[in-house]
């Protein structure tokens, strides 16, 4: 998932929260629960309680075609995600995007203002991880 919308806080009630949010989230999370539960050896707790929402699965690769998609997705879920943004107990929301690193010395992305726009008007903060990308050229070695 390269996309990913998530709001939380530890006086946040996601579940309640997303009571009349039209589409399905794709996490939600408790505080105090464990954040791996099938792991045998992770066993860290949630500190917080929150919820994520798909808004693209585009690859890496493909930043432009998830900033599109983010802009849409903004677009047509304004009014909940307002709604929502301001829920009891929230602490922070941000839109994250999920990028490679292709180039280890210098790389940059630029976002439209759209969706600049679009964020702060639903007050969610914007993210970018980078990953590292597996060129294929350690294989060539």
């Amino acid at each position: 998932m390269s996309c990913i919308l998530r709001f939380w806080g530890k006086e946040f009630d996601p579940k309640e929260a997303i009571q009349s949010v039209p589409i399905v989230a794709d996490k939600i999370w408790i505080i105090g629960e464990r954040r791996f539960p099938e792991s045998q050896t992770m066993l860290k707790l949630h500190n917080s309680s929150g919820v994520n929402f798909l808004v693209s699965n585009a690859d890496f690769s493909e930043i432009q075609t998830q900033i599109e998609s983010a802009v849409n997705f903004l677009s047509m879920h304004h009014s909940w995600l307002e709604r929502l943004s301001s829920s009891p107990g929230l602490e922070g929301a941000v839109i994250d995007f999920g990028a490679e690193i292709t180039n280890p010395f210098s790389q940059s992305y630029s976002f439209p203002p759209a969706l600049l726009l679009a964020l702060g008007k639903s007050n969610i903060t914007l993210g970018l991880s980078v990953y590292p990308c597996d060129d294929g050229e350690s294989e060539k070695a």
